[in-house]
Parts: structure tokens; C-alpha cells; sequence
């Protein structure tokens, strides 16, 4: 079975360490404030829990684990792993 995107886009799978592998598209927004990492205290220490996506749309959160897709428009928007392989995964 081959699997492609249905269109050309950008993805990444948001994950615990996003601030070390998150690529770079998806950095600058986060500096630029149209992202913000959520964190919470888990044993005494930080733990990733999401983010929050302003979007033209409103806000929209995601969670590690989810997809972030950079639509070629710029635009980002997080969608959960099944719902991103039937949007954007064709296979054959």
C-alpha cells in the first residue's frame, strides 16, 4: 500500500519536547505570540500539555499528540491523528 497527502501541506506530530523538534514555521509563530505552549506541574517539573493556535477562526487547541498542519496558505490548524490521515492520507 502507498499512502501520499491528498494536497501539499506541512505537518508535524506536536509532542512532549515540541520546543526542541518542532520545526521551524511553527517556532516563530510561537515567538511571535500566535502560539502559546501549555504547560502544567507534573512531579515538580514542566510538562508539555498542548497549545493553543490563534487562528482566523478564534483560538483552537491542540494536544501532544495531535497533528499541526501548515496549509499552503500559511494558515495552521491541529487536527487529531485520525482525523488527519482521513483529510490529508490517500492510499492505494
Amino acid at each position: 500500500m502507498t499512502c501520499r497527502a491528498a494536497f501539499e501541506c506541512e505537518a508535524f506530530i506536536l509532542t512532549a519536547d515540541a520546543e526542541r523538534t518542532a520545526p521551524s514555521w511553527f517556532c516563530v509563530r510561537a515567538r511571535q505570540g500566535l502560539i502559546q505552549l501549555d504547560f502544567r506541574i507534573v512531579d515538580g517539573a514542566s510538562k508539555l500539555r498542548g497549545c493553543t493556535i490563534q487562528t482566523g477562526r478564534g483560538n483552537i487547541t491542540a494536544s501532544v499528540g495531535d497533528y499541526i498542519v501548515k496549509y499552503p496558505n500559511g494558515h495552521l490548524f491541529p487536527f487529531d491523528k485520525k482525523t488527519y490521515e482521513r483529510l490529508f492520507l490517500t492510499c492505494t
